[in-house]
């Protein structure tokens, strides 16, 4: 549904910004690019059955979404608000990214599903880890990569900033789908 979704706004995208888009076909050319850059990575991102590759793939949906706001966005601080989007969705997920590559080296495998290393190791805390850190709080932390990206109170100051100064296609990505690939990733990596 969320890949029905994606080609439905990306679509409505195309047919919104026909006129808003600078006249000239490199331009619009480069905002479909961009366009059908987004709607691919969030198509490999839906489909990834390896939890690496969605890692790499939920990261690359904020490069095209960072150009479509520098390139067509309407105020003077769209450079700012692409800025606090990469630096927060970015900052937050990094502890996501310890955690999927701590469970790669102790278990060997990169499967979707956390579910397994989580409910064995949560409990008993994290082996190598326990003295450093809880693991409620890995947990945790490796859960606010989610939330960022969910219009989550306090935890996306980001996105009123994105919204305004975004053109109106990147707003209607950013409400359509974006914001649901935070939901998403949570379900898809915490589900139990």
């Amino acid at each position: 549904s969320l890949v029905v979704l994606s080609w439905w706004i990306s679509l409505l995208m195309l047919i919104a910004s026909q006129g808003s888009v600078k006249s000239g076909l490199n331009k619009f050319s480069l905002f479909s690019g961009c366009v059908c850059a987004l709607n691919f990575i969030l198509m490999v991102s839906f489909f990834c059955v390896d939890i690496v590759w969605f890692y790499i793939f939920f990261e690359a949906s904020l490069v095209p979404t960072f150009i479509l706001i520098l390139g067509w966005g309407y105020q003077p601080e769209r450079l700012q608000a692409g800025m606090y989007m990469m630096l927060y969705t970015i900052t937050a997920s990094l502890p996501l990214l310890v955690l999927i590559l701590y469970k790669f080296e102790l278990c060997g495998t990169s499967s979707f599903l956390l579910k397994n290393f989580l409910c064995e190791y949560v409990s008993n805390g994290f082996a190598g880890w326990s003295g450093l850190v809880g693991s409620e709080v890995v947990f945790c932390l490796g859960f606010g990569a989610f939330l960022v990206k969910l219009p989550m109170f306090s935890l996306h100051l980001w996105l009123p900033k994105a919204h305004v100064e975004a053109p109106v296609a990147g707003s209607m990505i950013l409400a359509g789908v974006l914001l649901k690939l935070g939901g998403y990733g949570m379900i898809r990596v915490y589900s139990y």
